[in-house]
């Protein structure tokens, strides 16, 4: 819940401490009740342990810790690449490949994915269902 009200603004964790102690939604004024479609993209990773526990061996409790990071633009493809770096977790080198499975609720959004990792000078791979979406989409590369 606080990701999301970091992302919309809206204070969720305090209206939800008002309702635990009685008072009711219906009574609160909430200005942001309809919010618009935000004009950028976000992605929550959750790290497990810190880059620098991976290093060592030895950890204190404070590097056992989850961490999360938010990877944020103006695309999917773009907060994906953002949170994989953020998270530590490097992207494949410029030439590598990529394989693709986006859910059917996803799909309308699988293209835009699919053509910025193309214009990055990856390889697109896809598993069935995605890949007849790319191939209708005008992609030569292989699924």
């Amino acid at each position: 819940m606080p990701i999301i009200a970091k992302l919309t603004g809206v204070p969720l964790v305090a209206a939800a401490t008002r309702i635990a102690l009685g008072e009711r939604l219906a009574d609160m004024v909430c200005r942001s009740a309809c919010l618009s479609r935000p004009d950028f993209v976000a992605v929550k990773f959750r790290c497990s342990r810190s880059p620098n526990c991976a290093k060592s061996k030895r950890c204190s409790s404070r590097d056992e810790i989850d961490r999360e990071v938010l990877g944020i633009d103006d695309t999917y493809a773009g907060a994906l690449l953002r949170g994989l770096i953020g998270a530590g977790i490097p992207p494949p080198p410029p030439g590598g490949r990529i394989l693709l499975s986006v859910s059917d609720a996803e799909k309308h959004a699988a293209t835009s994915i699919a053509e910025a990792f193309v214009e990055l000078g990856y390889e697109m791979f896809a598993t069935p269902g995605t890949w007849q979406l790319l191939s209708a989409a005008g992609y030569p590369r292989r699924g």
